[in-house]
């Protein structure tokens, strides 16, 4: 009866360290890759967007941020290195939905935006104090 019980104290042992082990290295290799999770993480920055990222099929997937935002931007005085991205960008790894974008009415609604920036701006210049009323 002690053996038995010894023989399963030692086997969920394993099997209990086994998934600290590979919880560790899946973080560790991800967070050491990518150095945006790391500066982002700080309170002052946005903890929110990168733990939105953490749970999603992308940090999953492998995807860290330099993918989508290029590799530029590493500090907070080159803010403007950051490649925003865009519908092409996304089509890389996503055909059939930017397939889909591009023959769609929001497609439209990038293509005017982009054409015109400053419209998207200028109801909030037009209002008194520009909060909307």
């Amino acid at each position: 009866m002690i053996k038995i019980r010894i023989f399963y104290f030692l086997f969920f042992l394993l099997i209990f360290s086994s998934f600290l082990f590979l919880k560790i290295e899946v973080s560790n290799s991800q967070e050491e890759q990518n150095q945006c999770v790391i500066c982002h993480s700080k309170p002052e920055v946005t903890p929110l967007l990168v733990l939105d990222w953490k749970k999603s099929l992308h940090s999953e997937a492998g995807v860290t941020c330099d993918i989508c935002y290029g590799d530029g931007h590493k500090s907070m005085d080159d803010v403007s290195k950051v490649q925003l991205p865009t519908p092409g960008k996304c089509s890389t790894c996503h055909k059939t939905q930017y397939e889909q974008f591009r023959k769609g009415k929001h497609s439209f609604a990038w293509i005017s935006m982009n054409a015109m920036p400053s419209t998207h701006y200028q109801p909030m210049e037009f209002i008194e104090g520009k909060k909307g009323y």
